[in-house]
């Protein structure tokens, strides 16, 4: 299966000539706007008149998304599991499983100790709710782990500080996961890493300032 993530778009939806042909395109989190994030009502109107149909011209079958802690419009949806568009080709996962060819996907949107942020949770409920992750082939959280190969540290530099959840780190650190997609961290590092008997990968697109840097990053399980 080929697949195509991204995340961190922040509106900026790249152009579909940058985005390869795929089974799969996963977008990981924070896809609101910045000016809307906290409009419900006018993101709500933003997903529905440019992201939803921007998703329906994408060169692939599914795209699976889940939210990231600017997004709260998605917070704010219920129920939890949704599939958009005329054909039902968005899905949107809220700490929920979705297979597909075979392929079972686990989307998660939660952050660890991000007060006033959407989707947020102390140490103590990410403990509970991240142990709830199954074995999967694919994971896709909007934070990385502590400690997962530089995908939670600014620049991707070995000695910078860590902003990845420990509590993600020791729920899925022994469980049989294949990938684990993430964002979050803007420029952590971007490439296919080994971490632990698992493969993972930051995925966003925007640098610290918020500019478009990186590429839709194509990904074959």
């Amino acid at each position: 299966m080929k697949i195509v993530g991204m995340s961190d778009l922040h509106g900026l939806l790249p152009k579909l000539e940058d985005i390869p042909d795929c089974n799969v395109v996963i977008i990981a989190g924070d896809i609101s706007p910045l000016y809307l994030q906290e409009k419900i009502a006018e993101c709500a109107i933003w997903f529905g008149n440019v992201f939803i149909p921007w998703c329906e011209t994408l060169p692939c079958d599914k795209v699976i998304i889940v939210g990231g802690n600017h997004d709260f419009f998605l917070e704010d949806i219920k129920p939890h599991f949704l599939k958009f568009g005329k054909n039902k080709k968005i899905i949107l996962l809220k700490h929920q499983v979705y297979k597909y060819n075979h392929i079972t996907f686990f989307g998660t949107p939660y952050v660890e100790d991000l007060p006033r942020w959407a989707f947020n949770l102390s140490l103590e409920q990410a403990e509970e709710k991240f142990s709830k992750i199954p074995n999967c082939d694919v994971l896709i959280s909007h934070t990385p782990p502590f400690d997962a190969a530089n995908t939670g540290r600014v620049g991707g530099y070995r000695g910078a500080v860590d902003y990845g959840s420990w509590a993600l780190r020791n729920a899925i650190l022994n469980k049989r996961i294949g990938l684990i997609i993430c964002g979050h961290i803007h420029t952590g590092d971007h490439s296919l890493n080994d971490w632990f008997g698992h493969k993972i990968v930051n995925v966003s697109l925007l640098n610290e300032d918020y500019n478009m840097e990186f590429s839709p990053k194509l990904i074959e399980i």
